[in-house]
């Protein structure tokens, strides 16, 4: 990272006033950043004397953000999926941020159960594990039965974690506000809109109801693919605070061996789990974000069931038709049209360099050309993508680079199950299907609707229209403005209008007649409705087809007579 060269004198805030959170902070800039970075920021005085100690010993970055507990684990994942702010070699640490910690007594599992749900324990359960099935930063699942006998997973957030992580997010807002007003980086890559959007990120996390909305809504979503499976929660024991849900037995795809690989259909729940995602992003617009290989279960040789749903993303209908038109320009390594859809679907900042970003994409092809066509990692080339994009000064959508590593996990969720899985093969063999399906996606019955609405209205004030126009020009009142063209050339035009508005009156009374005659039911049919009816709309269609050619010919030949303007 790079400061600019003139840093403002810093403004007196309560932040000024170092808390032990703060000098935290500043000591992880200064083992990443480096000494000349803090002290060009002035911020030496959170720093709690050993500068030299942490300056030789720097660790790594994903030990760090662990011992900071639980708020920086959460952001350190978020920071995981923003390869145009860190490097690869920083994103890779980050993915294995490990979000295991030591498990709550069961007594106050058991406490923080009968004051969310009202009830004492066993009037709800007929029994519970004491022994959590896992332990996270926010908190812990049980295994559990109810009373009707079903097998459920019972997840309880962590007392008290909602104040913790409130009070680490306000030490993370003063923090990125000296950044980016002092740092040119801090500027340039939004770092106090990143926190707000961590902030809104993980407080949806800690909503177990949403949670459980977000899984009732997937679970609609992949109703089509009857190899992934998505748990039910049971609402009536669902709260902030505590998310019942369907108990899913499984295997990590993580931990499939060899020997299960060999006894079960991986091609095809790879295949399918692939397809799957494609349309939760380009179809659905709503999909699991964290599709890491420990939220993904093997269930049998057939199944997997996607886990931990509190992470979802959102693409917006105009984003998923342009990210959907990246991935064929991406196979045909067209650098032009990878640089339209980039600029179209991102936001160029001053001091945007077009031609280094063409430069830049042209590396990007040169590497993915190394090998042939289904060995272009997707993933890779996106990220490759944002991160240039980015250096360029184009700010492109969070959702971009989050695509890029989902994908990413979805090829290594992939090789586990299926080691011989090609992942970009399976993308280029659904991509056709799956535009197909947002087309019909978008074309809504409310779009037509609308769309037909606008045309009644626009056929009712056509002859109203129509008439003000013949009115205005018989009786030379309307103002036109003519170059250079001969009197002869000017009647014969207004023929021609006068012809086109009389055909076009006759082509609307065809399809208003049609739409009246389609309420008489008669023996004579044409494809299942009324006959006349039909001959109107197909006299309609031809009548419009024609004088629509006809126009283009007419105007075409006209350009061709007039002679340019001088």
């Amino acid at each position: 990272m790079t400061p600019t060269a003139n840093i403002e004198k810093p403004t007196p805030s309560r932040a000024e006033k170092p808390t032990p959170r703060h000098r935290q902070l500043v000591g992880i800039l200064l083992k990443y950043g480096g000494r000349e970075l803090v002290d060009r920021l002035r911020l030496g005085s959170f720093l709690a004397g050993n500068q030299e100690h942490m300056e030789e010993h720097a660790g790594e970055l994903a030990s760090d953000l662990e011992e900071l507990g639980p708020t920086y684990i959460k952001f350190g994942q978020l920071l995981s999926t923003r390869s145009d702010l860190l490097p690869d070699a920083v994103l890779e640490q980050l993915e294995r941020l490990q979000d295991q910690i030591q498990p709550m007594p069961f007594e106050m599992v058991k406490t923080i159960i009968e004051v969310e749900l009202g009830r004492p324990l066993m009037d709800i359960f007929s029994s519970v594990e004491e022994t959590p099935l896992g332990s996270a930063s926010l908190g812990q699942v049980h295994a559990a039965v109810l009373r009707d006998g079903r097998a459920v997973a019972v997840k309880v957030q962590r007392p008290g974690i909602r104040e913790l992580i409130a009070s680490d997010i306000e030490a993370l807002r003063d923090f990125a506000g000296w950044f980016e007003k002092r740092t040119e980086v801090g500027r340039r890559y939004a770092v106090a809109a990143l926190v707000e959007e961590f902030n809104s990120s993980i407080m949806r996390e800690l909503d177990y109801e949403l949670e459980a909305q977000n899984m009732l809504r997937l679970k609609r979503n992949m109703a089509e693919f009857p190899h992934i499976l998505v748990p039910s929660p049971t609402p009536e024991l669902c709260t902030q605070r505590v998310l019942t849900m369907d108990f899913v037995a499984g295997l990590k795809v993580s931990r499939v061996g060899p020997l299960i690989q060999a006894n079960m259909n991986g091609e095809k729940i790879a295949d399918a789990l692939l397809e799957a995602y494609l349309k939760q992003v380009f179809v659905d617009g709503f999909f699991h974000a964290d599709p890491h290989p420990g939220n993904v279960f093997l269930v049998d040789s057939e199944h997997v069931a996607l886990l931990d749903v509190g992470l979802v993303g959102y693409f917006a209908p105009t984003l998923r038709r342009k990210m959907l038109q990246m991935l064929p320009a991406i196979y045909e390594m067209d650098v032009n049209e990878m640089i339209e859809l980039t600029l179209e679907v991102g936001e160029a900042e001053e001091g945007f360099n077009r031609v280094e970003l063409k430069r830049r994409f042209g590396e990007i092809v040169q590497k993915s050309q190394s090998g042939s066509i289904e060995q272009i990692q997707v993933s890779r080339v996106l990220l490759s993508i944002v991160r240039a994009s980015s250096e360029c000064g184009v700010r492109l959508p969070a959702e971009m680079s989050t695509l890029g590593r989902t994908m990413f996990h979805l090829d290594k969720v992939g090789r586990f199950m299926a080691p011989g899985f090609d992942v970009n093969a399976a993308v280029r063999r659904h991509v056709g299907d799956i535009m197909s399906r947002q087309v019909m996606r978008d074309v809504q019955p409310k779009s037509i609707l609308k769309a037909a609405l606008e045309a009644a209205e626009l056929l009712g004030q056509l002859p109203r229209r129509a008439n003000r126009l013949m009115d205005a020009l018989f009786e030379r009142k309307l103002g036109m403005r003519i170059d250079v063209v001969p009197d002869a050339h000017l009647l014969e035009n207004l023929q021609k209008i006068a012809n086109r508005i009389t055909l076009g009156l006759v082509l609307a009374a065809l399809i208003v007649g049609a739409s009246q005659l389609m309420q008489v039911q008669t023996t004579f049919q044409i494809f299942g409705y009324p006959g006349f009816a039909m001959i109107c709309f197909i006299g309609a269609l031809v009548g419009g087809l024609w004088l629509v050619v006809n126009i283009i010919r007419a105007d075409g030949k006209t350009r061709d007579e007039v002679p340019p303007r001088s």
